[in-house]
């Protein structure tokens, strides 16, 4: 494990990692002045400890939101504040040269998006007064009530998308991995939280017209074939379904490593839930671990970790919580006080990390916590220390801001 500080003793820091080497990070911080908003983009020397800012952005409106993610040299940044357009611009990271910006308006009003790559952007809007006429026949013709668009920053233009799983998808469930020499999109389509969809399938099946849909699935394509599929206009693209299941159970997308997509599926009436692994290679499933949830107490949980694709146990008693590796994690069992906050992650099977709020009644509204605490629990050791700052973990680096 690695911990990487970059606390701010004199304020709370809003920041978001964008990549761990071994002798970089690259993250963004936000911050506020006089109703200003400004984004930096800051490389930081895991050696030397020390900032470089590499570029700066300010807006007048602090309702726009930037959103960054890298491609290789590359940060693209896009700015929007939910109404009909939407800004990009390109970062070179190496040296904080501003290379590419544009201006983009959208059908509709910007919600969400979606970076495929550094030239191409899923766009999602919602309707305004304008265009409430459009979005009401892609609703007839997809189900969604959302429009798609897929943005070309090199030619500058949008083409519509017809197809209703991409349509119908959230840019949270969207995932991009590079396998045989091809980027592939992944589509992890889910209905509804773990507890909503047992609750309705156990209460009455009336309940499921909340739902945006009653089955989920996990889908993936080959990006090359992606965009072929939407320049000719195509209403259906040639998915590989990695699993579907309908109101009798659920499925979860649980991460991927070099060779694998990892997914949970629970089947509602055997109580059953098992972690499975489908190979990128040759699309072949194999059933890794089970938990039979009807041998399980009230107080237990799983935590879930989609980054790694793991699973922890969480057994809860009045004073502390007992831990233990689930799925694809050989940690044994360990009992931490909860004096040390609530449970956050585990980094190599070995160190968990907890965190705990001060004084955010009074700062909730303004979603600020005036004093935030990491924990972290040395399962080996029984080392434990606790330090004032929030914290994230990206891989096996621990980042403290």
């Amino acid at each position: 494990m690695n911990i990487i500080d970059i606390r701010n003793y004199l304020t709370h820091r809003k920041i978001r990692v964008l990549e761990v080497n071994p002798d970089t990070m690259y993250f963004t911080e936000i911050r506020m002045d006089d109703g200003r908003l400004f984004l930096f983009l800051i490389e930081y020397d895991l050696e030397s400890k020390q900032e470089r800012i590499l570029i700066n952005y300010s807006v007048d409106d602090a309702r726009y939101l930037p959103r960054c993610h890298m491609f290789g040299r590359t940060i693209l940044v896009v700015y929007e504040n939910g109404r009909d357009a939407f800004w990009v611009y390109k970062v070179d990271k190496k040296t904080g040269e501003e290379f590419y910006s544009g201006q983009f308006n959208c059908v509709g009003d910007f919600d969400s998006c979606f970076m495929l790559d550094e030239d191409r952007i899923l766009v999602y809007t919602v309707p305004n007064a304008e265009t409430a006429h459009l979005f009401s026949a892609y609703k007839e013709a997809t189900g969604s009530g959302r429009i798609v668009y897929l943005y070309s920053l090199e030619e500058e233009e949008r083409q519509l998308i017809k197809n209703e799983i991409l349509s119908r998808a959230d840019s949270e469930q969207l995932y991009t991995y590079y396998h045989g020499g091809n980027t592939h999109l992944l589509i992890a389509d889910s209905s509804g939280t773990d507890r909503e969809k047992e609750a309705f399938f156990e209460n009455s099946e009336r309940q499921w017209h909340s739902l945006k849909t009653h089955s989920d699935a996990i889908w993936i394509i080959p990006c090359a074939e992606l965009f072929l599929s939407i320049e000719k206009g195509e209403m259906e693209y040639p998915y590989t379904q990695v699993i579907s299941v309908g109101t009798e159970g659920w499925a979860r997308y649980m991460g991927m490593d070099s060779t694998s997509i990892y997914y949970r599926y629970k089947d509602f009436k055997t109580g059953l839930e098992t972690l499975y692994s489908h190979d990128k290679l040759n699309d072949e499933k194999q059933a890794a671990e089970t938990i039979d949830w009807s041998e399980q107490g009230g107080n237990v949980r799983l935590a879930y970790h989609t980054k790694n694709a793991k699973a922890y146990k969480i057994t809860d008693d009045e004073y502390a919580f007992t831990i233990e590796g689930a799925m694809r994690s050989r940690l044994k069992a360990a009992r931490i006080e909860k004096k040390l906050g609530e449970y956050f992650g585990c980094i190599e099977d070995r160190y968990v990390v907890c965190s705990f709020g001060l004084g955010e009644e009074e700062e909730q509204e303004q979603e600020v916590y005036e004093y935030k605490y990491t924990s972290l629990y040395d399962v080996r050791t029984d080392y434990n220390e606790c330090v004032q700052g929030s914290c994230t973990i990206i891989d096996s680096n621990l980042i403290l801001y």
